[in-house]
């Protein structure tokens, strides 16, 4: 009898190994699967590893810094992963860490739109809604900051440059822009050291 209850116990943990073992058209079982793969495939051209330069603006002042970011495709290409790391050069001639972040992009076939969530080193994180222009542009938006709504996009140029620019729609409706960054693509590396510390995070509120 504790031969028999023994094998029965064990028979679970059987079923979920022999699960996990079979290949990934195996565990396929969502009927969106096919959906969001073709939506995803749009962000293929930003995998990779990016690095170049921006700069942002608050009131009078502008900010000029270093931006490496990586794209990587997960879970069989339904998801990125995206790490920003962005440097600013110091009084000192150092380079101080101003952003470091990471986030998720994933199609969310109910509502036909991207989610983007992001995680700040400074601690802050949101969940936003992303979605293809007409231009073909990918776009984001933070709808509530205290200075009003932020709409970023990302465009290729025709030299293979990535750009993002963000545009602040004040409560008024003013539309300005305050944040610009252009990439290029580079060879597969890792971040280079992210320096002593955080001093300017809490001014961007994206990647």
């Amino acid at each position: 009898m504790m031969k028999s209850m023994n094998c029965v116990s064990f028979l679970p943990t059987l079923l979920v190994l022999l699960f996990l073992s079979q290949p990934n058209e195996a565990q396929d079982l969502n009927p969106t699967h096919g959906e969001q793969k073709a939506a995803m495939s749009k962000l293929k051209p930003l995998v990779g590893h990016w690095k170049g330069t921006g700069w942002i603006e608050f009131g009078p002042r502008r900010f000029d810094f270093e931006s490496s970011e990586i794209f990587a495709e997960k879970a069989s290409g339904l998801a990125i992963i995206v790490e920003g790391l962005h440097h600013m050069a110091m009084p000192d001639d150092k380079r101080q860490v101003v952003h470091d972040a990471v986030a998720m992009i994933t199609f969310d076939p109910k509502s036909d739109r991207y989610r983007f969530v992001t995680q700040l080193a400074n601690g802050r994180a949101g969940t936003y809604h992303a979605t293809f222009t007409k231009d073909g542009d990918f776009q984001w938006t933070i709808p509530d900051t205290p200075q009003g709504k932020m709409i970023y996009t990302i465009s290729f140029q025709k030299d293979g440059q990535c750009r993002e620019i963000g545009d602040l729609v004040s409560n008024s409706g003013d539309r300005k822009k305050f944040f610009e960054m252009n990439l290029r693509r580079v060879k597969a590396e890792t971040h280079p050291p992210k320096g002593s510390g955080l001093v300017l995070t809490h001014i961007f509120v994206s990647l």
